[in-house]
């Protein structure tokens, strides 16, 4: 994503979460129940473990790229899909 920001240029880089940061957050979770929300959440990953242990997941990422992949990944791991959602919304702008 590149973005104009007062006249600086705004690149926000995709750096995926690795397999020991996506389990140590769920070891942080572990035994939790509620909500997650995950900002720029990439390709999801951590959305598709925490909804797979039946946290609720509202995913927030800006590259739309990103956001289709996730929604298509959806169909073929079995999430079911009131347990995560995808949005491609900036969170800071987002209002109820």
């Amino acid at each position: 994503y590149g973005g104009n920001f007062m006249g600086w240029v705004l690149v926000v880089p995709y750096l995926p979460s690795s397999k020991d940061q996506t389990l140590h957050t769920m070891k942080l979770l572990e035994g939790r129940r509620g909500r997650l929300a995950d900002l720029g959440s990439g390709d999801g990953r951590l959305v598709f473990v925490a909804a797979s242990a039946g946290i609720q997941c509202t995913r927030f990422e800006i590259n739309s790229f990103l956001v289709t992949y996730s929604r298509s990944k959806v169909l073929w791991t079995g999430v079911p899909s009131c347990q995560a959602t995808f949005l491609k919304e900036d969170f800071w702008k987002v209002r109820n």
